[in-house]
């Protein structure tokens, strides 16, 4: 995507060639994150390329698809594209469980995830 919150999903998109036609718009499918209904939105301004999505809920993977739509017809859809709604992670709690003159012993727990999982920490 292009960007992505807790709630919202950008993604971008573009034509594949219009084979000499008038594109007049877009239609952005987006299933509601449990593989279910696909919602469609429509797309009128033919400049546009980029669409986001609100009210989506943090970890859960979203399916995306597009099709162009031309004064001939609306193409097939594009191959579908998967996305997680996700925020940076919260910070973590640190404290120091010992120390010395020449060492520091650390210990942390996560904060929230973001709705996507915690792959490392930097210390």
């Amino acid at each position: 995507p292009r960007d992505s919150t807790s709630s919202s999903i950008t993604i971008g998109f573009d034509t594949n060639g219009l084979n000499g036609a008038y594109l007049t718009g877009f239609k952005i499918y987006t299933d509601d994150g449990n593989n279910g209904p696909w919602s469609i939105d429509t797309i009128t301004d033919t400049t546009q390329r980029t669409f986001t999505k609100y009210g989506l809920s943090a970890g859960l993977y979203y399916r995306f698809k597009v099709q162009v739509v031309s004064e001939v017809g609306t193409s097939a859809s594009s191959p579908i594209a998967t996305f997680v709604a996700a925020a940076t992670p919260d910070p973590p709690t640190v404290s120091v469980t010992s120390s010395s003159n020449i060492q520091i012993d650390l210990a942390w727990s996560p904060g929230s995830d973001g709705g996507s999982t915690i792959t490392g920490w930097y210390v």
